[in-house]
């Protein structure tokens, strides 16, 4: 069972947990989604990285920036 941390933030395995119903098996597309949105590199993902790393989906955003 993966362990569900109560900081406020989402944690590598959560976010695997929560898209596949699966924490035990490494999956690459989880790990390439949640590297998206973990602009710090820490491992965790907090609201503003995830609000900022959303904006990339919006249709007015510039392709320049979509692939950067």
């Amino acid at each position: 069972a993966v362990q569900e941390f109560k900081d406020g933030f989402i944690h590598k395995e959560e976010f695997q947990l929560a898209l596949f119903r699966n924490s035990n098996k490494k999956n690459l597309f989880a790990d390439r989604i949640f590297d998206l949105f973990d602009l710090k590199r820490n491992g965790i993902t907090d609201f503003g990285e995830f609000v900022q790393s959303i904006d990339i989906f919006h249709p007015e955003m510039p392709l320049a920036e979509k692939i950067a």
